[in-house]
């Protein structure tokens, strides 16, 4: 049975994360495994906004990895196969997280969104900081400038992150090799929290 998570954070914030549930683990186990979660999301701003969520969960008893706090080597944006158009963004590395751009109001069902963990220990719950930003910069641009195309998604979606992607955009200049800075300029952070399930999904 599906767990909904509850969100804690700014009032603001709070209203981004309507819904998590775990839906199980891939990989071969502990460690650097992979969960997937579904996730009912809301910009709760007057603006579009970005919503980041982690692509790595903080090793045991730090706060690293996590999105803004290391430099990425990677960078992709699909859309997103289902109802309405979603495109996300992935960006891979110790600072990685993966973002969609809402308008306000705009609501999305994100499915399977998956999140790597390196732990050592079996753990029931887990808890996933989710940041509304304004603007996501890497090396100081801004990330909508790295890409081609619109990344705004429609106001009413219900996207699969498992699915084939139904496109995948062209980055407007390759990164180069090494990392790159990530600068995250957020409104916000909340926190959601949902039992985990340990079955293959």
């Amino acid at each position: 049975m599906a767990t909904s998570g509850r969100a804690r954070g700014p009032t603001q914030c709070r209203d981004a994360v309507g819904r998590l549930d775990s839906v199980g683990i891939r990989g071969e186990g502990r460690p650097r495994a992979v969960y997937g979660f579904d996730m009912r999301v809301t910009n709760p701003a007057g603006g579009p906004r970005w919503l980041v969520f982690p692509e790595t969960f903080p090793r045991e008893g730090r706060q690293l990895p996590a999105p803004g706090r290391g430099t990425v080597e990677r960078l992709e944006a699909v859309r997103l196969a289902g109802r309405g158009r979603v495109i996300a963004v992935h960006a891979a590395g110790a600072g990685g997280f993966r973002a969609i751009y809402l308008p306000p109001g705009a609501k999305a069902v994100l499915n399977e969104l998956p999140i790597l963990a390196d732990w050592t220990m079996p753990y029931a719950t887990a808890k996933i900081e989710v940041i509304v930003a304004h603007e996501i910069l890497i090396d100081d641009v801004p990330l909508s400038s790295w890409i081609q195309g619109s990344l705004v998604a429609g106001p009413d979606s219900d996207v699969s992150l498992a699915s084939d992607p139904s496109a995948q955009l062209e980055l407007a200049k390759p990164l180069a090799a090494g990392g790159h800075t990530v600068t995250i300029q957020d409104d916000c952070r909340t926190t959601a929290q949902a039992i985990l399930k340990h079955e293959d999904f």
